[in-house]
């Protein structure tokens, strides 16, 4: 690199890409980074080049190469999106990883600063279905709680029972369709009596069901009309 950096000094200015000559370096500072003895990773040019970045990045990931991972596609400014699913990766290696005597809260403590830092929304989604998946479920508690992304939060925290805190997110989300998704997703798995006490207190829930039921499903309707004590309303229905 050194003497193909003097070299440039004397070349024709007129033809000389020096934008290939910077991409060129990048490559080889890589692939001799990658094998290094504590790597071991061998790639040729032409490997990465029918590959990419992507290729290399999977071949460190499989070999957990996590931080070497990450400084790769911070050295080629490579997208958001990719740090984020290294560092996902890491997180849900580590989950698996992690010895039975190490507690949750151990746990969040090594994988929160990671997280903050590194990755936008729909990680810790990914990652709680991780923890739920080994049986640690307050670890997954922990992190669908901390998710930004309602829609991808909601649906964890039914498939983890969590009906009425799942409610509170949706409807805090102002998104009708997930709200409605949800109201559907409840009405047609719980009592009548547990679902009428769940929405009691969300009158935007309420409005929304009363609208679909007015249309679809009057007999739904008019037993929340009694239970709300609006007989004439039920008694209008027919």
């Amino acid at each position: 690199l050194r003497a193909a950096s003097y070299g440039m000094a004397y070349a024709d200015c007129r033809t000389f890409d020096r934008a290939r000559f910077v991409a060129a370096c990048k490559l080889a500072r890589m692939l001799r980074a990658v094998r290094r003895p504590e790597i071991g990773l061998l790639m040729t040019r032409a490997q990465y080049a029918s590959g990419g970045p992507e290729l290399l990045l999977v071949r460190l990931l499989a070999q957990r190469h996590h931080l070497q991972a990450l400084r790769i596609a911070q050295y080629l400014r490579l997208p958001v999106a990719t740090t984020t699913s290294i560092v996902r990766h890491w997180c849900i290696s580590r989950i698996r990883t992690a010895v039975s005597d190490v507690g949750d809260e151990a746990l969040l403590e090594a994988l929160l600063p990671k997280l903050r830092g590194w990755t936008r929304g729909g990680a810790y989604a990914d990652v709680a279905v991780e923890a739920l998946a080994v049986g640690r479920r307050g670890l997954a508690a922990s992190l669908v709680e901390r998710e930004t992304i309602a829609s991808r939060q909601v649906p964890l925290l039914l498939e983890m029972g969590e009906h009425r805190v799942a409610l509170s997110k949706a409807v805090a989300s102002a998104d009708a369709e997930l709200v409605y998704l949800l109201l559907l997703h409840l009405k047609t798995r719980l009592p009548a009596a547990l679902f009428f006490d769940l929405i009691a207190p969300h009158p935007q829930a309420q409005r929304l069901l009363a609208a679909y039921c007015a249309e679809c499903d009057t007999a739904t309707l008019k037993s929340w009309y009694y239970r709300i004590n609006q007989p004439d309303e039920a008694a209008a229905l027919g």
